[in-house]
């Protein structure tokens, strides 16, 4: 039995502490119970108040400013992977992963808050178990919530075709698990029966993101994970997730946060920083 995680984290808590700029290599889910808040979601900022939930996927960079006296939230951390083997539905899924130009990554729920409330504290009560079956107990749990999302907030789960989405899906995944190699878009496209154009237009549509970009993230996300957990050189994890020298490694990954390798690894302990 794996010993893979669909929650890989959660907290219930209301200790009043602002988070730098960060990103985690999982989908992640916050609700903001009491308090307000300002969030920075890659480009977007947002004052969000109480009864709001927030959905951040593994390639957003965020940072959190308490706005308030108090502040108290609930954050589950999911395997994207575990994510999609368990639940597999794309449309439910969607809210973590289309990225269309008018997604907003905050919704206020208000009545529905106690629902969302109780079916948190027992995705991490469960979670917290790690016991027998309890990805898939995780999973039954998680999916209940998002379709009670889905139906009382059917826009925050954007409409595409399916065909071309099933296929973005799967671009996506083999991206995420090739970054390291040297991909190329018309490979790719020529894979699927499609065009370079069509797949590059419908791929940045859904995911918010450029296939070069894409595959970017991807190597800074999978170089985020090393420099935190890992005493790998910066060399041996630039030339690890595709890079061809420590300069070009260096001159991206302080593009995409703003620091070094090296600063980012100082910042950052191997336990991480809660939200």
């Amino acid at each position: 039995m794996s010993n893979e995680h669909l929650i890989w984290q959660f907290n219930h808590s209301s200790e009043i502490k602002s988070i730098p700029r960060h990103s985690h290599n999982g989908y992640q889910m916050i609700y903001v119970k009491d308090g307000r808040v300002n969030i920075s979601v890659s480009r977007k900022n947002y004052d969000v108040l109480p009864e709001s939930l927030v959905f951040i996927n593994h390639l957003e960079t965020h940072n959190i400013r308490i706005l308030s006296d108090c502040y108290e939230r609930y954050y589950l951390n999911i395997s994207p992977r575990l994510a999609e083997k368990h639940i597999r539905d794309k449309t439910l899924l969607s809210i973590f992963f289309n990225r269309p130009p008018d997604f907003e990554h905050v919704l206020r729920i208000g009545e529905t808050g106690k629902t969302v409330e109780n079916m948190l504290s027992l995705i991490g009560a469960e979670a917290e178990k790690h016991g027998a079956y309890s990805n898939e107990a995780c999973s039954l749990l998680l999916k209940y919530l998002l379709i009670c999302l889905y139906r009382e907030y059917p826009s925050k789960f954007p409409s595409v075709d399916q065909d071309i989405l099933v296929t973005v899906w799967q671009v996506k995944n083999y991206i995420e698990n090739n970054y390291n190699k040297e991909l190329q878009l018309v490979d790719i496209a020529k894979s699927f029966a499609l065009s370079p154009y069509y797949l590059s237009r419908n791929f940045k549509a859904i995911t918010g993101y450029g296939f070069k970009q894409y595959s970017l993230l991807c190597r800074i996300s999978s170089a985020k994970d090393a420099l935190r957990n890992t005493d790998l050189s910066i060399l041996q994890i630039a030339l690890s997730t595709g890079f061809t020298d420590h300069s070009n490694f260096t001159k991206y990954f302080r593009r995409e946060t703003g620091m070094t390798p090296t600063e980012y690894r100082r910042k950052f302990t191997l336990q991480g920083e809660n939200e």
